[in-house]
């Protein structure tokens, strides 16, 4: 992006009036920097939502493995502690 930046900047520094086709140079380096910075814009949005699509997908996986482990805990414990928890009240843990 900075050097997108700096070789539009730099034909915009180059521009002057009295030069003839500096004009067509100016819009040609103006156009181009344009047209870059709107495929960087693509490519960013592009790759921010692979990366949040690859986090949520690392997010569901570690979830999904705590839940498992917690469900494995809770089917060892003794028949007795069951009759001290209320009803419903291990489902909301689990999906808490």
């Amino acid at each position: 992006m900075t050097i997108v930046f700096g070789n539009t900047i730099q034909g915009i520094i180059t521009y002057s009036p009295v030069v003839p086709g500096s004009r067509d140079a100016l819009d040609n380096d103006v156009r181009t920097g344009c047209i870059y910075f709107v495929i960087l814009g693509i490519g960013m949005f592009a790759g921010s939502y692979v990366l949040m699509v690859f986090w949520t997908i690392a997010g569901e996986n570690q979830a999904k493995r705590y839940r498992e482990s917690y469900f494995k805990a809770i089917v060892r414990q003794d028949i007795g502690w069951f009759d001290s928890i209320p009803t419903g009240e291990l489902t909301s843990r689990m999906s808490g």
